[in-house]
């Protein structure tokens, strides 16, 4: 059915905010994709949501073009990228619950694990109510478009299939954590207007 890599630019007064990347093998495309929207050297903060190679693997080549981004990630995040690609960015281990807050945007961070590693996390911006869930909600297949209110209904449905598929195949082996974090969402009092999956609508 295809994947989306799916990667997002909050652009403040104090440098551009982007949230997770591609895959390795894509970094150049990837770097070409963010010029249309940014110059790459403005990336000031790099969140990362999730270590999997295809979230993180053009996170090497980001830092080549602004080398002084500050990298947030969950503790564990850390020495997965010291291991997995011989850099070592400045790094902020950001605690489950924290928020930070960038140019008068607020960003919460939640820890997710096993939605699907251990060290696994989401933000949600505050101001905007975007929910920025890595691989959570996400789903296979290309749509041909990005956000679900451009799509007919039959697509959406049809849409829901892979969604589903996505689910079971890739976090489904973790099924209790899906419900554990969802409620841990739900306490929070967190209520997303958007929901933006690394995979999928």
């Amino acid at each position: 059915e295809g994947v989306t890599y799916n990667s997002y630019v909050l652009i403040t007064g104090e440098g551009a905010v982007l949230f997770d990347t591609w895959k390795g093998r894509y970094a150049d495309l990837f770097i070409e994709a963010l010029r249309k929207i940014i110059d790459p050297g403005d990336v000031k903060h790099i969140i990362v949501h999730h270590m999997e190679q295809d979230h993180s693997g053009a996170l090497p080549v980001v830092l080549n073009h602004s080398r002084d981004a500050l990298v947030y990630g969950h503790p564990l995040a850390q020495d997965m990228i010291r291991s997995f690609y011989r850099v070592e960015p400045r790094f902020k281990p950001v605690k489950d619950g924290e928020v930070i807050e960038i140019d008068g945007y607020r960003l919460v961070f939640t820890h997710t694990p096993w939605l699907h590693w251990p060290e696994t996390i989401m933000t949600f911006i505050e101001n905007n109510g975007v929910l920025l869930p890595c691989d959570a909600f996400g789903g296979f297949s290309i749509p041909r478009a990005i956000f679900d209110d451009e799509l007919t209904s039959e697509e959406i449905n049809a849409y829901l299939e892979y969604a589903r598929k996505y689910a079971i195949s890739v976090v489904g082996h973790y099924r209790n954590f899906i419900i554990q974090n969802v409620e841990k969402l739900e306490k929070r009092g967190l209520k997303p207007r958007i929901i933006a999956p690394a995979h999928g609508l």
